[in-house]
C-alpha cells in the first residue's frame, strides 16, 4: 500500500466523514491543532489521555484529535528531548544525562529515588511545552479557521458529486 493511500484512508477520509457529519470548519482547526499540541507532550503514553481530556472540556472532536494524536507520535520523540533541554534552561537545572542504560538501570534499582531525580527532567520539559506547544496550538487554530472556512464549500461540492 502506497503512502498516499494510506494517508488517504487513515487521515483525509475521516476527517472529511466528520465534516460531513456536521463537524464545522472552526471544531476542525482547534480539534486538529490542539491534539497535536497534545501528541508532542514530552511523556510517553500520556497524550491518548490528554488529548481526550482536552476533547471533553473543549468539546472538541475526538476521532479528529485521536487521528492526529496517532499521526503525530514520530513528532513526540522527535520533540522529547528539545522540550526535557528547554526545561532545563528555563528552570536553571544542570543538563541530564539521558542515557537510556543508566535510567533503566536507575528504575530497576531504585524506582522512587529514580523516579525524583528524572521527574524533575519530565516536569521541567512540561512546563517548557506548555510554554511552546499551546500557545502555538492557539495561533495554528486560528490562522487556520478561515482557511477552513474557505474549503468548506469544495467539500460540500465533492459530497453532492460524490
Amino acid at each position: 500500500m502506497s503512502f498516499s493511500t494510506w494517508a488517504r484512508r487513515r487521515l483525509w477520509d475521516p476527517i472529511l466523514a466528520q465534516l460531513r457529519q456536521g463537524l464545522s470548519p472552526r471544531g476542525l482547526a482547534w480539534s486538529a491543532c490542539l491534539a497535536l499540541a497534545c501528541s508532542v507532550f514530552p511523556v510517553i503514553g500520556a497524550t491518548t489521555l490528554l488529548c481526550l481530556a482536552a476533547g471533553a472540556v473543549l468539546r472538541l472532536n475526538h476521532p479528529v484529535m485521536q487521528a492526529v494524536n496517532y499521526l503525530a507520535y514520530p513528532l513526540q520523540l522527535a520533540l522529547l528531548v528539545p522540550f526535557w533541554r528547554l526545561g532545563e534552561r528555563l528552570f536553571g537545572a544542570p543538563r541530564m544525562d539521558l542515557d537510556l542504560g543508566r535510567i533503566f538501570t536507575a528504575i530497576r534499582t531504585d524506582f522512587p529515588a529514580a523516579f525524583r531525580f528524572y521527574g524533575a527532567e519530565v516536569w521541567h520539559g512540561a512546563v517548557a511545552w506548555m510554554l511552546v506547544a499551546l500557545p502555538l496550538a492557539c495561533l495554528a487554530a486560528l490562522v487556520l479557521t478561515p482557511v477552513l472556512r474557505r474549503l468548506a464549500p469544495r467539500w460540500r461540492e465533492a459530497e453532492v458529486k460524490g
